[in-house]
């Protein structure tokens, strides 16, 4: 994790971007833009390891957040497994929230996919972030 000191004495987080495989996901993260994404697919079987640095850097960055932080995703398709790094990342995102920061979610899905529909549905009622489902066409 690489946090860059500016000259004027302030912290700033470096950006990550991990490219996706066939198995898993793309994260681009920008914290000076306070932009988050996630797309693509998930199989593995220990999301919690295989995406350990993007939650790390999500942790760093829920510690000085940027206003308004917007997150985006649009996934084809996760497995079971993937669900408890979900889970994390929308904890992490609440926990921004309930301090006060704004946090806007996106949860993307092509039509037709109504898995991914459901599954964005099933996210925002669980969560307290505010939360958009986008068809794209």
């Amino acid at each position: 994790m690489s946090i860059l000191v500016t000259r004027e004495g302030s912290l700033l987080q470096e950006d990550l971007f991990i490219e996706g495989t066939p198995k898993t996901l793309r994260v681009a993260f920008s914290a000076k833009e306070g932009r988050l994404s996630f797309a693509g697919v998930s199989l593995c079987n220990n999301p919690l390891e295989v995406y350990k640095r993007s939650l790390l850097w999500l942790r760093e960055y829920a510690k000085h957040p940027t206003v308004p932080t917007h997150v985006s995703f649009l996934l084809r398709y996760y497995n079971t497994s993937t669900s408890k790094f979900l889970l994390e990342v929308f904890q992490i995102l609440e926990a921004i929230f309930h301090r006060g920061h704004q946090v806007f979610v996106a949860w993307q899905f092509y039509s037709q996919d109504m898995d991914m529909e459901d599954a964005g549905i099933e996210f925002s009622e669980n969560t307290m972030l505010p939360f958009r489902i986008e068809e794209l066409h």
